[in-house]
């Protein structure tokens, strides 16, 4: 049987969660529409760099091209999706598809071309002093504790996402 102080200690849990969550997505919106622009001067889309940083980092880790598939489930987002943002990259010049040995159109897979890596490096030279004064209100300390608190919620939300 739960006493009235106890349901006073889950009314103040639930308004805690409720607000973390709000809070976390105001951060996220605010960081998204403070980094869109940071984007947009170098001609692409945070989502087109979403794309080029996740390609970068595969071929950087491979060191061959990257299979659709593989890309659309390392970050999340479905096939379609990703075919529509990697067509626009292609289109201008930062990325190319190829064909696997054998011409098997289905196996067709994308790297960076060497004007996107151009891009790349450049953007994350600057990239990296935009990001340290966004975050420059936390001590290092700080920075850690956020760190191991997002990796503890991206595991729960991975394991949330696997069993739906």
């Amino acid at each position: 049987m739960q006493t009235e102080a106890d349901n006073n200690i889950q009314l103040s849990d639930i308004e805690l969660t409720e607000q973390a969550f709000r809070k976390l997505m105001r951060a996220s919106r605010l960081i998204r529409q403070i980094m869109e622009p940071f984007f947009e001067s170098y001609g692409i889309s945070l989502s087109q760099w979403v794309v080029m940083r996740n390609l970068f980092r595969r071929e950087e880790a491979t060191g061959e091209p990257c299979r659709l598939v593989d890309l659309s489930h390392q970050m999340l987002i479905r096939q379609p999706t990703l075919t529509v943002a990697i067509t626009k990259l292609v289109l201008q010049g930062l990325v190319e598809r190829t064909l696997v040995s054998g011409g098997d159109r289905r196996e067709r897979r994308v790297r960076l071309t060497p004007k996107g890596r151009e891009m790349i490096n450049q953007i994350l030279d600057i990239r990296m002093d935009k990001i340290q004064g966004l975050l420059s209100p936390w001590e290092v300390q700080e920075k850690r504790q956020a760190l191991e608190l997002l990796e503890k919620l991206v595991r729960q939300l991975e394991l949330y996402v696997q069993s739906n």
